[in-house]
């Protein structure tokens, strides 16, 4: 799993059901000095599958996850599976990870054990993982 944060709201996570390792970074840089506006890109790959989200404000639009484009206002969680010839990827909303009050994320209790129950007790996530894949 992986996810951006700009200022502590969170912008998309990527949950890759296969191991595999992987790693994310941001790089910001000014895209105009004379209005002070940033790019901040966000690349990153889990279990080799590629990922990549730019923001200048904040509200990124869309994210590619395996060189394909989607669209965050239909879900920023975006699981993925690589079990078939093509990437599987189903996107649900962030509620599905039960943010703070605030919209805020708890990222500090996000674990293995927290994903691995989420998988187990949500049911959009469950059937995800049941339609052939496995959870890691």
């Amino acid at each position: 799993m992986a996810g951006g944060v700009w200022y502590d709201v969170p912008l998309f996570v990527v949950w890759v059901g296969e191991e595999g390792g992987g790693s994310i970074s941001s790089d910001t840089s000014a895209v105009d000095p004379a209005t002070k506006t940033r790019l901040t890109i966000f690349t990153g790959s889990l279990a080799r599958v590629p990922f990549e989200c730019r923001t200048t404000d904040g509200k990124p639009e869309t994210i590619k996850v395996g060189g394909e484009s989607y669209r965050l206002a239909q879900g920023p969680v975006l699981l993925v599976s690589k079990s078939g010839p093509k990437l599987q990827v189903k996107q649900l909303p962030l509620a599905v990870l039960h943010p703070n009050p605030d919209g805020t994320l708890p990222f500090k209790d996000m674990d293995h054990v927290y994903f691995k129950n989420l998988a187990s007790t949500n049911t959009n996530v469950r059937a995800f993982w049941n339609a052939g894949t496995t959870t890691q």
